[in-house]
């Protein structure tokens, strides 16, 4: 029977249909009164007949309790707010750890670059310097050499000088 003429279902075809294919029993906020004499009330639920099979057909029920392992649970501004901002970190992490690395990446390459760049430019220069050192350091050791030479031929004139005195001033 679908309807009692009072608005009301037969109890065993309510109860096929919320048992049917393992769905689950309706929460209580949404579970229809029982009349005195046991019929529950017509709801948003119709049970159709034919040929002894029942069809189900279904809406949402108004009320919904927030529980965070059903699927079909409203979600609420804090709940997306928490979710948003726990994925907003992760990302900033994420993009962090990314850009780090890509920065790194970007260094040696620039380092790499730079490097060769710099090598080319004063491979001829050092190049140049080390002939210019070379020859300083010769001007060097002849300076020193000359040097010496100059303070031997000085020594030598000292030596000249007072002998030359004595011969002078020696009796003739």
């Amino acid at each position: 029977m679908l309807d009692s003429g009072r608005g009301y279902h037969e109890p065993s075809a309510l109860e096929l249909i919320g048992g049917y294919h393992g769905q689950q029993k309706q929460q209580a906020c949404d579970s229809p009164a029982r009349s005195p004499d046991g019929l529950i009330p017509s709801s948003p639920f119709h049970a159709l007949t034919g040929s002894g099979m029942y069809v189900h057909l279904s809406c949402k029920p108004i009320c919904m309790e927030n529980d965070p392992n059903n699927a079909d649970a409203p979600v609420t501004k804090a709940d997306l707010k928490a979710e948003f901002g726990k994925f907003e970190e992760r990302l900033d992490k994420k993009l962090d750890r990314l850009l780090s690395e890509q920065a790194n990446v970007i260094l040696e390459a620039v380092s790499e670059t730079m490097e060769k760049k710099l090598d080319e430019k004063f491979d001829p220069v050092v190049t140049k310097l080390d002939g210019v050192l070379k020859g300083i350091e010769a001007l060097q050791q002849e300076n020193t050499i000359g040097a010496e030479q100059l303070r031997r031929h000085e020594d030598q004139l000292q030596k000249h000088e007072t002998r030359i005195a004595k011969l002078e001033t020696a009796p003739a």
